[in-house]
């Protein structure tokens, strides 16, 4: 989860949510015409472009839009493939234990679909994974991406290194020296495929969440960077996978830690949907906007860094 002690609040002109995933006339009743089984399941629906994740389906569906989010993360559904599934693919429910499952054949066929990381970006988040258990005394939220860099051979501080250039850029743009020690920061001087989504209005925290979500599905990719900001306070880590789920390793209060470890605050692996919803969570309650940065470091731009891992 989030720690926000370092991270100063970067965020830029409030955008306005954009709703889109309310059901259309006729579909609930569509879907219970045909919904039970003789065995107790229930077809909650299709993927499809209106529906693109089984969020989308649960988020309409009468019965179970409100415990959306605990069905999915529950202990017999959270290690389900469900970066993999294949549109036209058909999503059941049990009744009896709220199990998810659908058409593994043609979760299979649709492996080959599925975006993997480049070589660079996976190097970079297992080195930034090696880090997962130490305290956050140790390593906060952006000391984590930069204790990634330093293991793949980064020069950050010192004459040269990449704390310079991003100091140097505040002072040439007139602000504070800090400003750009930041996930955002490091995306914009050394990164690439940059995508910002801006929230301002929050109505129903899980329905906002599940917005966030999908509309970011399309660019996510293990390895990047994502940054959360609000006016008064910020966070980031890097985006990964742990059995079919997006995850997000980071530095803070560990709320979900996939690892089921008794650390409560240090590096940790967590549900990416969940740490969407705390953020969604405290902008609402503070009343102010949210910003997510997402960006891939670039090898390319990088190289002026390099040098032998033990001077980093």
């Amino acid at each position: 989860m989030m720690d926000t002690d370092t991270i100063k609040g970067i965020y830029g002109k409030a955008g306005v949510i954009r709703r889109g995933h309310r059901a259309q006339k006729g579909v609930f009743q569509g879907i219970l015409n045909e919904k039970v089984k003789s065995n107790g399941i229930v077809l909650l629906g299709e993927i499809s472009g209106r529906h693109p994740t089984v969020s989308h389906l649960l988020m309409e569906h009468p019965d179970y839009r409100k415990s959306c989010w605990k069905i999915i993360h529950s202990e017999q559904n959270s290690n389900k493939s469900y970066t993999r599934i294949k549109e036209g693919t058909k999503i059941y429910i049990h009744e009896s234990d709220l199990g998810l499952f659908w058409d593994h054949d043609t979760e299979n066929a649709s492996e080959k679909t599925v975006i993997e990381p480049d070589s660079f970006s996976e190097k970079f988040m297992q080195a930034v994974k090696r880090n997962v258990g130490m305290e956050y005394d140790q390593v906060n939220c952006y000391e984590l991406i930069i204790q990634g860099l330093r293991q793949l051979g980064y020069r950050y501080g010192g004459y040269g290194g990449l704390k310079e250039t991003l100091m140097n850029m505040a002072l040439e743009r007139g602000e504070s020296i800090n400003t750009y020690l930041t996930g955002e920061g490091l995306i914009e001087v050394s990164g690439s495929g940059q995508y910002v989504k801006k929230m301002n209005n929050f109505s129903d925290y899980e329905k906002d969440t599940d917005e966030i979500f999908n509309e970011i599905l399309p660019h996510i990719q293990p390895g990047q960077i994502l940054s959360f900001s609000t006016p008064s306070q910020g966070h980031t880590g890097i985006i990964s996978g742990k059995e079919g789920m997006w995850t997000y390793v980071n530095s803070g209060i560990l709320d979900h830690d996939l690892r089921s470890s008794a650390l409560k605050k240090g590096v940790g692996e967590e549900s990416l949907t969940l740490e969407i919803l705390n953020w969604v969570r405290l902008a609402a309650r503070k009343n102010e906007p949210l910003v997510l940065t997402l960006g891939h470091l670039d090898e390319k731009k990088l190289e002026k860094y390099k040098i032998v891992p033990w001077e980093a």
